[in-house]
């Protein structure tokens, strides 16, 4: 019997059905507010994507460009401090240039580093970030940013998850994607046909960093208020699951895991004395699931 492939139906199928979540669970507040949390995981998850299923970069610093963005948006919000489609337009403009400008700064020196290294430095980077933060009276310093404008919703936040899907998987397909996937299976073999490894790295680096600071942006307009403690590494650990789980290197997979997670984060607050405990027994099972059952290493690319 031959197997049914539905090529790209699967993801207009995917965005059918995030848009028909987002009709139903609007009406409530509650619910609109869980789903929009899980469409900025998703955003995040399709950034750290870049990093790890295509680069095959290890990265534990995405809450410091969550971060980033969050309080450039917050920022520019709070001056502009309207509604207005050019405002929130240049709060998240400027979300989105100031997680790509750390992503920059930092990937150019980070970068160098392999494997575990360079894990613990992206970590360190998180923790850096976060104690600056606590520390910066003119943004808050650890009380955070209050009155920022309330503007995101389900619908800009699954148009904006949309977008970042849509990025990741035309991304994963051009040269340049090709380049860096080739790069993450053999950094020797692609630096001996002429690619430049640490060139494909940065631009992984920084891509993924520009999605997580617009997602950063939306969590800002999302709560109408942030603070240092909402960027902390447990963070960067669950959008570093989403993508193991979901599957490196799929774009899609990842981005469903991540909403996953989100809404059984919310689903566990119930029960909040042991939910940390459910979470983690959870996450663990899914995984020991996935990789003894269904998973598989995607084949090397040729070039």
């Amino acid at each position: 019997m031959k197997k049914i492939r539905l090529g790209v139906t699967k993801y207009i199928l995917a965005a059918a059905a995030g848009l028909l979540l987002t009709m139903l669970l609007n009406r409530d507040a509650y619910a609109a507010a869980i789903l929009s949390r899980m469409f900025i995981a998703a955003m995040m998850a399709a950034g750290l994507d870049l990093c790890v299923g295509l680069a095959r970069q290890l990265s534990l610093g995405q809450a410091a460009f969550m971060a980033a963005g969050a309080y450039g948006c917050g920022t520019v919000a709070l001056v502009v401090s309207e509604r207005s489609l050019p405002g929130v337009a240049a709060g998240l403009t400027v979300g989105v240039a100031a997680a790509s400008v750390t992503a920059l700064a930092v990937g150019a020196v980070v970068l160098r580093l392999k494997g575990d290294y360079l894990a613990v430095a992206t970590l360190g980077l998180g923790e850096i970030v976060r104690v600056v933060l606590e520390n910066c009276a003119p943004l808050g310093g650890a009380a955070g940013l209050y009155h920022i404008p309330r503007f995101t919703t389900p619908e800009l936040a699954f148009a904006a998850a949309l977008l970042c899907g849509v990025f990741g998987l035309w991304f994963a397909r051009s040269r340049n994607g090709v380049l860096c996937r080739a790069m993450g299976q053999d950094e020797i073999a692609a630096a001996s046909i002429g690619i430049n490894p640490m060139c494909m790295k940065l631009l992984a680096f920084t891509l993924g960093a520009a999605m997580t600071g617009l997602a950063g942006g939306l969590y800002a307009g999302l709560l109408g208020f942030i603070s240092p403690k909402d960027f902390t590494f447990a963070r960067s650990v669950d959008i570093l699951a989403a993508v193991v789980i979901g599957g490196a290197g799929t774009t899609i997979g990842p981005m469903l895991a991540a909403m996953l997670i989100e809404a059984l984060s919310a689903l566990l607050q119930g029960v909040a004395n042991i939910r940390m405990i459910l979470y983690a027994v959870i996450l663990i099972v899914v995984t020991i699931i996935k990789y003894t059952k269904g998973g598989r290493r995607r084949a090397p690319v040729k070039l």
